[in-house]
């Protein structure tokens, strides 16, 4: 299997984790398509550095992996589409 493919199935894997996006839809949305290749570009950063300058000696710094995804993802699919982070933890529950 191509890097290419290991890398567009990871990103549909990401959508199905993070949002509620019925990725069964056959031709995938454009919306979609787009952040399946902005999460190919992602993938390939150097974690932390986003581009460097030899003579004038800059460095850019990227964010977050996760939060550059979900950022993405909110502005490409949408931010209804978005799982919520909040975690509902029942009072009995607690304590076991």
């Amino acid at each position: 299997m191509s890097s290419e493919i290991l890398i567009r199935e990871s990103a549909i894997e990401w959508i199905k984790r993070n949002t509620s996006f019925d990725i069964s839809i056959d031709p995938l949305p454009v919306s979609v398509e787009m952040f399946i290749e902005k999460y190919s570009e992602i993938m390939g950063l150097r974690p932390g550095i986003a581009s460097e300058s030899i003579s004038g000696l800059s460095q850019s710094f990227n964010g977050n992996v996760s939060e550059l995804l979900k950022q993405y993802a909110s502005e490409l699919i949408g931010e209804e589409f978005i799982n919520s982070e909040v975690r509902f933890v029942r009072a009995v529950d607690r304590y076991k």
